[in-house]
């Protein structure tokens, strides 16, 4: 099983074709004829543990993956995603955290929670939500009657309108209705809607989120002032780092996250401490931790993706991508596939664009 190619099933409700998936991937996406990767231990040790987590709180996983740049963490977190999908759970993936954070979406403040609401990123995740989820939202009903009143001074400065949601109606229903009118009711919506989604025991939940360590760093987003705004004052990266610290948790289901390398967004020292990772800085009371951030980190598992592949895993990758022709028939030989992997040292990454794609370039 290790090393063998998987193809990602071309269904319009896969989570790779509707969440997405990570800009650094898409590109080898969209060179391949159909997109796909390979099975590695690390796959097969996720599912195992995705499997025990399947009828056990979120408390219990919650799981971050780390390693050095292209080892294979998003792919092995987009592997972990269509997996459980496969497997019946409800998934809600954000392959690029970092939008969450970079001031790419407006933001209006919320005097009842005194937070920075996200209309339009709920927007964008309650639809992902629906579109991949149908038959399970559809299926679920709200527990309880939800009463949503909108944010001032939403689309039109329309006059505040509460809708109603009664108890026992679809969820989808209510998840619908942070779509259409998503300036004033969008952002109330997600929260409404994984508040029901943490009652229920019906489907295991995973939520996923790549570029983690992006929603523990500073933003971009200011306030009137043109001061900075922290992550844990935007609605929806506190939302994710309330469930990635079980603050709030799912009752059956797992959060699954992977951090990325950005120059930009560089993990931040309260994650590694967290994650018990190689420090930038030593501690030192020069070098202040944020205790709320500290405290978003709490009980995180590091899981490290191996630095390198496998000879076996390698070899799979390889049949890939020579199966869609990527590889110049004078180069299929064991000699180029051993010196292309020493060359890369095993690094996922560097073995498929500095190896043997390598060798299209004119």
């Amino acid at each position: 099983m290790i090393g063998k190619p998987v193809q990602y099933a071309d269904d319009k409700s896969r989570p790779y074709k509707v969440f997405g998936v990570p800009r650094k991937m898409l590109l080898e996406h969209r060179l391949m004829s159909k997109p796909g990767s390979v099975v590695r231990d690390i796959t097969v040790n996720v599912a195992r543990a995705l499997d025990e987590a399947a009828g056990m709180s979120s408390e219990g996983t919650r799981v971050v993956l780390t390693g050095r740049p292209g080892c294979g963490k998003s792919v092995t977190l987009l592997q972990s995603v269509e997996y459980c999908k496969s497997q019946d759970w409800i998934v809600l993936y954000i392959p690029r955290g970092i939008e969450l954070v970079n001031s790419s979406s407006n933001h209006v403040y919320d005097l009842r929670t005194r937070t920075y609401l996200q209309p339009y990123a709920s927007k964008q995740l309650l639809m992902r939500l629906i579109t991949a989820n149908a038959s399970a939202l559809a299926e679920l009903k709200t527990t309880e009657k939800h009463d949503l009143t909108p944010l001032s001074g939403g689309a039109g400065g329309a006059a505040k309108e509460v809708a109603v949601i009664e108890a026992g109606e679809p969820l989808v229903k209510l998840a619908e209705v942070g779509t259409r009118d998503f300036m004033r009711y969008g952002a109330v919506v997600l929260e409404k809607v994984m508040w029901e989604l943490s009652q229920q025991e019906q489907f295991p939940v995973l939520l996923a989120v790549d570029e983690f360590q992006a929603i523990y760093c500073k933003t971009q987003y200011r306030d009137p002032n043109f001061a900075g705004i922290s992550s844990y004052h935007l609605s929806v990266p506190r939302m994710l780092m309330e469930f990635a610290s079980a603050k709030r948790t799912f009752k059956r289901g797992a959060i699954l996250t992977a951090i990325s390398s950005s120059p930009q967004y560089i993990t931040p020292l309260e994650l590694e401490d967290a994650l018990a990772l190689s420090n930038r800085l030593p501690p030192s009371p020069y070098y202040k931790r944020s205790a709320t951030l500290t405290s978003y980190t709490e009980g995180l598992v590091n899981l490290p993706v191996p630095e390198r592949l496998s000879v076996e895993e390698a070899a799979g990758v390889y049949g890939v991508w020579n199966k869609d022709k990527a590889i110049l028939p004078d180069s299929l030989h064991d000699e180029n596939f051993l010196a292309k992997y020493s060359e890369a040292s095993g690094n996922a990454r560097d073995f498929v664009w500095k190896g043997f794609l390598s060798s299209l370039q004119s």
